[in-house]
């Protein structure tokens, strides 16, 4: 986990580990638009924010964040 000017950002590895998914997966949900990154050279980063919406977009039932 980085943070960078007040918002936390975390790695593919990070984010796989988190969701329990591949790293793979998680490029591929950036590729596909489904989760947001922002893209640092060969790296990507995943704002905080775009994890808690993407888990809010994809649970079975609403949660609070």
């Amino acid at each position: 986990m980085k943070e960078i000017l007040g918002v936390r950002f975390y790695t593919v590895k990070e984010v796989a580990e988190i969701l329990s998914k591949s790293p793979s997966t998680i490029r591929n949900y950036i590729y596909d638009k489904k989760l947001g990154a922002v893209q640092i050279g060969r790296e990507h980063l995943i704002p905080e924010k775009e994890i808690k919406e993407f888990l809010k977009k994809n649970a079975n039932k609403p949660i609070d964040l």
